[in-house]
């Protein structure tokens, strides 16, 4: 017969399980007034110097274009920060800025620069520096990168592109070659004789951009290779980092996929039976898709090189530099990078409420649902999805939030379910919304 001392202890250590099932996820703070205000005074600040050095070191047309596109970018900025784009979490915010004082600490050369990193809501797995200190982390990175070796190099990356002065230089040259005699002779042949004038502008547009996308690959690789020197300074592992551009290759393929099994039985309520119809789909194989005009080259439209490319640069840097990986990973924190890695898959869900991405945000609830059925958090989102979707189907505005098929950029998971929501009707919606009620 086991003793008590044994009873016992099993017995908290399975009731503790049964309360962390039953809790509700809490979505994370956008930043509050007070936080906030202070955060867009520093970027403010920071504004009015890059404008003060325009106007020291330009004139005329270059002077006011500098600070068109900069202006531009200062009050586009402003708007997304003032309309929640960033969280508010100081232990959040902590943690990077204890990244980033790592990396500044074992670079010396470095180390009185001031940083202002932040996480945002984005649901792109990114991550960018605006140019003048500030660095913005989207936290839906965090469902791609397996470790916080891996969220260095990132850092060390969009720090680089701050070093470099990326964000100056690209402004800088655009301007400077608009202004030139040389390309204000080039507008003059454009409008020189009407024949033929369409192809001179397209010609003339596309060397402007596929130069200035050429120069953003140039950038990227600049910084993936200052990035990997300033971690290979660090406790952090730089084979880490070739394995974080591995991840960036295929990031934007789905790992996973909705069952139609699951869907038979999650949507067959009191209300409402499953309609096999549902599943009928037009036959998209035979359409095609072209995203961009064929008289564009594609691969010049990039910003950023590709993947493996970058990886060879990588590979190139380690054995001319002789840098060597570490025998094990770093972490400054490895608590906080798994309790962020954890909630950025519930954040998601949330944050595709919030943009009004009703039939895309279903779709990755449900998907998540099918590993945590009993998940509270996960039902109350559905039903607030579903809510919101059979209220637009009743104002014929479903195609608002549900994105229209497109076989070339969707899995065939996504395709289904895209057309499952367009084939249920305005009285199957209200079915389904009054049965899932009880979760709101």
């Amino acid at each position: 017969m086991k003793s008590t001392r044994q009873i016992i202890p099993f017995f908290i250590f399975f009731f503790a399980l049964h309360l962390n099932a039953q809790k509700t996820y809490k979505p994370l703070d956008t930043l509050p007034k007070t936080y906030l205000k202070k955060f867009l005074s520093g970027l403010e600040k920071r504004h009015n110097k890059d404008l003060n050095y325009i106007k020291s070191h330009f004139k005329g047309k270059q002077r006011r274009y500098l600070k068109e596109i900069y202006n531009s970018q200062y009050e586009s900025l402003k708007e997304d920060f003032e309309n929640g784009e960033l969280y508010y979490n100081f232990s959040n915010s902590q943690y990077l800025k204890k990244i980033f004082a790592e990396i500044l600490k074992d670079n010396p050369r470095y180390k009185k620069l001031k940083l202002y990193p932040e996480w945002s809501r984005s649901t792109i797995p990114n991550a960018y520096s605006v140019g003048d200190g500030t660095i913005i982390i989207n936290l839906e990175l965090l469902n791609s990168v397996e470790n916080e070796d891996q969220l260095a190099f990132i850092l060390a990356h969009e720090l680089s592109h701050y070093i470099l002065k990326h964000r100056e230089k690209s402004y800088e040259s655009f301007i400077k070659r608009i202004t030139s005699k040389a390309y204000k002779q080039k507008e003059k042949e454009v409008f020189s004789n009407r024949w033929g004038r369409e192809n001179r502008a397209e010609k003339l547009l596309k060397s402007e951009v596929y130069s200035r996308m050429h120069i953003s690959r140039k950038d990227e690789l600049e910084a993936d290779s200052l990035g990997f020197i300033l971690l290979a300074n660090t406790p952090y592992n730089i084979k880490e980092a070739i394995r974080s551009l591995e991840i960036m290759d295929t990031v934007d393929k789905e790992k996973d996929s909705l069952s139609k099994n699951f869907l038979k039985k999650f949507f067959n309520t009191p209300h409402q039976k499953f309609n096999p119809e549902w599943f009928q789909q037009e036959d998209f194989s035979e359409y095609t898709y072209q995203d961009s005009d064929k008289r564009w080259n594609i691969d010049s439209l990039k910003t950023h090189p590709n993947c493996q490319n970058r990886i060879l640069a990588l590979n190139r840097i380690q054995n001319n530099k002789k840098l060597k990986a570490k025998s094990q990973n770093f972490s400054i924190d490895n608590k906080k990078f798994n309790e962020l890695k954890n909630r950025a898959k519930y954040e998601k869900i949330n944050n595709l409420f919030l943009k009004y991405e009703y039939g895309i945000g279903l779709y990755e609830t449900l998907k998540l649902l099918q590993k945590e059925p009993q998940n509270k958090y996960l039902l109350k989102m559905t039903y607030k999805f579903i809510k919101k979707l059979s209220d637009a189907k009743k104002d014929m505005r479903l195609s608002s939030y549900v994105p229209t098929i497109n076989p070339k950029n969707q899995t065939k998971s996504q395709q289904m379910f895209i057309n499952f929501l367009f084939n249920l009707s305005e009285n199957e919606w209200i079915n389904l919304e009054k049965d899932f009620r009880k979760y709101k």
